[in-house]
């Protein structure tokens, strides 16, 4: 079976399950949110990559899972839970279940997480980092489409619009596209110049917030790119070249980081701008969360945060605890992860999610127009609460 259709299959799966009250929801956490949907990359894979063969990073091995999964490891890129798992917290909703897991997984479920390792915006950005089988944006896109349309025809339009309007949507891309960019000179070459291939990411971005707007998303969180340039394997690879080269690199990295970011927040105003005016794109609602900023503000104050390690991965060894994958022989873990912000070379602890976690959440200079916490309590326009 292809992988596009094991994706479909889940997804119709699922949708005989939904039947989901949002008064029940309403009842037990105060938050009008009857689940919640993630599509990302690496950053937010819940064990999507676990069900793909090949061409695929894994985290599917010990030690990941070694602090909240009593040391299972379930996929997740961390040592613990990642981002999207907090969000279930106050919402007092299950775990989102990978969107490729088996019936029974998903029958038990309404959350879904369709976020794929190595998954970029643009397909062509995977496979120039190895990644030619992991869930493209489209197809993430694609998968929840088929779950949705399910879902209205089983259930009808009112109490589809129940859940999939009310639920939150954590959209996390462009992670892989930098860093392929960046890392991998063959493909920047066919890329075009930076200008063009950022501006090609922030189109392609916006059409499927756009087509995931016409399948009942209305509150949806967009997650900036973060600090790429400061994770360990950047660092390492930087000092590779000579020093003045390895400086161009991360300052190279780091400008085209913020401008995806600044049209990805231009994004999010044009569309709320539209909701406002009662314009095509009418109840939609968009916060964009400065990954990028609080990842720095973490970086610059450790301590603030309660961490002291921001340099290094927890997991792994050599240089910057990147010369030796996470999990490869050869491979230590630090004494306190929780201390750390780097989990691997790239991705953060769980204690480093909460950390951002809570800085988006309740709200803070990262966040715009307002925190997760006042989206998640806002009320839709027509949807029959």
């Amino acid at each position: 079976m292809g992988k596009m259709a094991a994706v479909l299959i889940a997804a119709v799966l699922l949708s005989c399950t939904l039947a989901v009250s949002v008064n029940a929801a309403n009842t037990t956490s105060g938050f009008p949110v009857p689940a919640y949907f993630v599509l990302g990359d690496t950053f937010v894979d819940g064990g999507n990559n676990n069900f793909i063969a090949s061409n695929v990073p894994k985290a599917n091995f010990k030690p990941y899972g070694i602090t909240y999964f009593k040391g299972i490891p379930t996929g997740r890129f961390s040592d613990g839970r990642i981002f999207s798992d907090l969000q279930a917290v106050p919402f007092k909703l299950s775990l989102a279940v990978p969107s490729l897991s088996s019936p029974t997984d998903l029958q038990k479920k309404t959350s879904i997480n369709y976020a794929s390792g190595g998954a970029g915006i643009f397909r062509t950005s995977s496979v120039a980092m190895g990644a030619g089988n992991a869930i493209s944006f489209e197809n993430q896109v694609i998968a929840y489409e088929t779950y949705a349309a399910d879902v209205i025809f089983q259930f009808g339009a009112d109490e589809a619009m129940l859940s999939l309007s009310g639920a939150i949507y954590h959209v996390n891309f462009g992670s892989a596209d930098i860093l392929a960019y960046f890392t991998k000179p063959a493909y920047a070459t066919t890329a075009g110049t930076v200008s063009k291939f950022i501006d090609g990411l922030a189109f392609e971005y916006q059409r499927m917030i756009e087509r995931l707007y016409l399948q009942g998303a209305r509150k949806v969180v967009v997650f900036g790119v973060g600090p790429l340039h400061k994770s360990p394997q950047v660092v390492l690879l930087a000092s590779k070249f000579q020093s003045s080269d390895g400086r161009r690199l991360c300052a190279s990295m780091d400008a085209a980081i913020r401008q995806l970011n600044r049209q990805l927040l231009h994004m999010v105003n044009v569309l709320n701008a539209d909701n406002e005016l009662g314009m095509e794109h009418a109840s939609l609602q968009l916060v964009f969360a400065d990954v990028y900023g609080a990842g720095l503000s973490i970086i610059k104050s450790p301590a603030s945060h309660g961490l002291t390690d921001v340099k290094n991965a927890c997991c792994g060894a050599g240089k910057y605890g990147a010369e030796v994958a996470c999990g490869t022989p050869g491979h230590k873990v630090c004494r306190s992860p929780s201390k750390s912000l780097y989990w691997n070379d790239m991705q953060f602890t769980e204690m480093g999610n909460k950390r951002l976690f809570k800085l988006f959440f309740d709200g803070s200079r990262y966040i715009t127009p307002f925190s997760i916490k006042h989206l998640a309590k806002m009320l839709i326009p027509g949807v029959p609460y």
